[in-house]
């Protein structure tokens, strides 16, 4: 898989450069203090879609039908935060992802509690948000994802919006210790940490097994994610090469810890991934 990895931090800073552009277009400086009403400005966007997540995440705890059913308008609402909306993600090739990204966090909080079938709804809602941004907004949209299960349906149905495991990567080279890693698990998606820490030579087996035991259910649904991924994989080499499926697998099973690999199988055979076009 891709490991590209975008950081919503410095794209939030172009993001909030770009608002500033736009301010100056609308209103030329001509020596007044222009920077501070768009501070100010700023500020009040970031409240009022902070203010919108808030309410999405408290009707996904009390209603997740409703909340699946009111996406599209969520995800409306916090882009219409900023009244300049249409000049602004023209100018900045998109909404901003610390925006979004937060609803589509929610969906995933929604996803594994729904049946299949309505997760293939959760995904083509999902995905028909994700295919109206450039691809490299649309990985800052999936990088704020923590749920393996929509993260997974998402890029093996999408893997271009695959934002990639390289900060997790990284966490766990600096880190090499249980003790020494738990401080940081909160730097970077959950999610992406435990499928690094899955794969060959990324992390000791103490670290595995402690983070494993502290959050078993990211962690099943994380290996959930990797069988969804070594299938994929396996059949696209059988449909493009012509490789047996069962050996395309095999091969694939081998980016994985070996200590796992009978877990997958298993993951493997209960299918609880979503591929909406085979």
């Amino acid at each position: 898989m891709p490991k590209l990895y975008h950081n919503s931090e410095p794209n939030l800073k172009f993001f909030v450069f770009k608002s500033i552009v736009c301010r100056m277009i609308e209103f030329p400086l001509f020596g007044e203090p222009w920077d501070s009403k768009i501070a100010s400005e700023l500020k009040g966007f970031n409240t009022q879609a902070a203010s919108a997540v808030s309410f999405y995440h408290d009707l996904a705890i009390t209603s997740p039908t409703a909340a699946l059913q009111r996406f599209s308008s969520a995800l409306e609402v916090v882009r219409d935060a900023n009244p300049n909306r249409a000049l602004v993600e023209a100018i900045a090739t998109g909404p901003n992802p610390d925006w979004t990204g937060p609803i589509l966090k929610i969906m995933g909080h929604i996803y594994p509690n729904l049946d299949k079938d309505t997760r293939k709804v959760a995904l083509v809602k999902s995905l028909d948000f994700l295919d109206g941004l450039r691809c490299d907004v649309a990985q800052e949209n999936v990088a704020h994802l923590t749920e393996p299960w929509l993260v997974a349906d998402i890029i093996i149905n999408r893997w271009i919006y695959n934002p990639g495991y390289e900060q997790a990567d990284e966490l766990l080279k600096k880190h090499g210790t249980w003790a020494d890693l738990y401080p940081h698990l909160e730097s970077t998606s959950p999610f992406w940490i435990c499928f690094a820490m899955i794969l060959e030579n990324r992390a000791s087996k103490e670290i595995r097994a402690r983070f494993f035991q502290l959050f078993p259910k990211l962690a099943d649904r994380t290996l959930d994610a990797a069988a969804g991924f070594t299938e994929t994989y396996a059949k696209i080499d059988h449909k493009k090469q012509g490789i047996p499926q069962e050996a395309a697998r095999e091969h694939h099973l081998q980016d994985y810890c070996w200590e796992i690999h009978d877990q997958i199988r298993k993951k493997i055979s209960e299918e609880k991934w979503i591929a909406l076009e085979t």
